[in-house]
């Protein structure tokens, strides 16, 4: 599985061909489909996810290194110039022809940004994340944030206790909304200091 930002501007698609060492001089291409869908797949050449009507459905893949990595495949995906759908995932669909002829499919896991460094300027060290709320799309949508005054009291503290039942010294509440209902698309995001 590939994790990657929204924001992501070389989203690197990588495909190892390996029958008793690795295949060089193979044709390989991807196809991205929306991972809520059997039938929509980008469009390379405009950035749109169609059913039909594509220009560029499938991007080729370049060898990486005969002598250095040989049989690897890789493509880059700039996701900011593309449309992308609002569920969280996207299925990277690869095929390869010539001496070896095959297909596999790799799962790409959408993330916003504030998901993994939002919460990053309030944690410090003997920190603790808790009473995590997400929405059926996995998105966060509130949490909670204490600091400890040392890593022991940190050790002895109990996820989802009640509020300084473990003597926090600061506590912050976080509450994002995506942009729909159940998406993962960010529209609001706030942190307010509760202690």
């Amino acid at each position: 599985m590939i994790v990657a930002e929204r924001t992501e501007t070389a989203l690197s698609l990588e495909l190892s061909v390996d029958k008793n060492g690795g295949q060089t001089g193979l044709t390989a291409v991807v196809a991205i489909r929306d991972g809520a869908t059997t039938n929509s797949w980008l469009d390379f050449n405009d950035g749109t996810f169609k059913t039909s009507g594509w220009t560029t459905r499938q991007a080729a893949m370049t060898e990486v290194s005969v002598g250095n990595a040989p049989g690897v495949y890789r493509a880059t995906l700039d996701l900011t110039t593309v449309t992308l759908p609002t569920g969280p995932f996207l299925v990277a669909e690869f095929d390869v022809s010539g001496t070896v002829v095959g297909n596999t499919i790799e799962v790409i896991t959408l993330v916003d940004t504030f998901k993994r460094i939002a919460p990053a300027g309030l944690l410090h060290e003997n920190s603790m994340i808790d009473n995590v709320v997400t929405n059926t799309g996995k998105f966060v949508t509130s949490s909670r944030i204490r600091h400890f005054a040392t890593a022991a009291a940190l050790a002895a503290a109990t996820a989802g206790a009640a509020d300084d039942a473990d003597s926090e010294i600061a506590r912050y509440l976080m509450v994002a909304a995506p942009t729909v209902a159940n998406g993962s698309i960010l529209s609001t995001f706030q942190i307010t200091k509760d202690l």
